[in-house]
C-alpha cells in the first residue's frame, strides 16, 4: 500500500508542479500582454492628443482664412470704390473739357462771322 499511495502522490505532486509551471507561463503571457496593452493605450493617448492639437492648428488656420478672406473682401469693395470715383472724376473732367472746347469752338464760329 505504501508503493500504490507513493506512486499516487507522486503523480499528484507531478500533476501539481506541471500546473504550476503552465500557471507561470499562462500569468508570463498574461502579464506581457497587459504590458503591450499598457503600451498601446499610451501610445493611443499620444495619437488622441496629437489629432486634438492638428484639429486645433486645423481651426486656427480656417480662423486665419476667415480673416484674410473678409480683409481682402473689404479691400476690394475700397478699391471699387476708388475705381467709380477716380471714372466718375474723370468722366466729368472730360465732359467739362468737351463742353469748354465746344463753348470755345461756338464762340469762335460767331466771332469769324461778325468780322466778315
Amino acid at each position: 500500500m505504501l508503493t500504490q499511495f507513493d506512486g499516487a502522490d507522486k503523480q499528484y505532486t507531478e500533476a501539481l508542479e506541471s500546473y504550476d509551471q503552465e500557471m507561470r507561463e499562462r500569468n508570463k503571457e498574461r502579464d506581457e500582454t497587459q504590458a503591450d496593452l499598457e503600451d498601446q493605450e499610451q501610445h493611443l493617448v499620444q495619437i488622441r492628443e496629437q489629432w486634438a492639437e492638428r484639429i486645433e492648428e486645423k481651426r486656427r488656420r480656417e480662423d486665419l482664412a476667415e480673416i484674410i478672406k473678409k480683409k481682402q473682401l473689404a479691400h476690394k469693395k475700397h478699391m471699387d470704390t476708388l475705381d467709380k470715383a477716380a471714372q466718375f472724376l474723370q468722366a466729368h473732367y472730360r465732359g467739362m473739357l468737351a463742353r469748354r472746347d465746344m463753348e470755345r469752338a461756338r464762340k469762335g464760329k460767331k466771332g469769324k462771322r461778325r468780322k466778315k
